[in-house]
């Protein structure tokens, strides 16, 4: 539990229990459109870290994490920039600041961990996708990614 500078309470991964990861590896980003980004060749278990920028007027954003590229599949990350939240699966959302959202992913066995822009947490437990794809849509072109991290779960 951290608190903010303007007060408010919020969350963030403690390092010393986010699992231990290899080197740097290297990802394959195919922008399919303006409004579609894929993210091939990620591990299963591991952490990967990004910042997603949607379009001007973008509604809603959402990963797809341990995804298939054509199937809809994989943990759905729902970032609503008109409610200004974010909803991993069906659980329960967290406030979004405006703009640009820094997130932070741990893959560990059936474990789904995100932070999001460093002030909360969310986890979805029971995980049984298999994809190695990462896959981002936004209902507005323009769509961006920056600041791409991947590295595979030391075992």
């Amino acid at each position: 539990l951290v608190q903010e500078p303007d007060g408010t309470l919020g969350t963030r991964f403690v390092p010393e229990m986010v699992p231990a990861t290899g080197p740097k590896l290297r990802v394959t980003r195919v922008v399919e459109s303006p409004t579609r980004i894929v993210l091939r060749g990620l591990p299963r278990d591991g952490r990967v870290r990004f910042t997603v920028t949607p379009g001007a007027g973008a509604k809603l954003t959402t990963v797809r994490l341990r995804a298939s590229e054509t199937d809809g599949s994989g943990v759905v990350l729902r970032l609503d920039g008109q409610a200004r939240t974010a909803q991993l699966g069906d659980g329960a959302t967290v406030p979004l600041r405006d703009g640009s959202t820094r997130l932070d992913v741990v893959l560990a066995d059936d474990i789904v961990d995100v932070a999001v822009d460093e002030r909360r947490t969310m986890i979805l437990e029971g995980d049984a996708s298999v994809g190695g794809a990462l896959v981002i849509e936004s209902d507005a072109p323009g769509l961006q990614i920056e600041g791409l991290q991947a590295h595979e779960r030391r075992r």
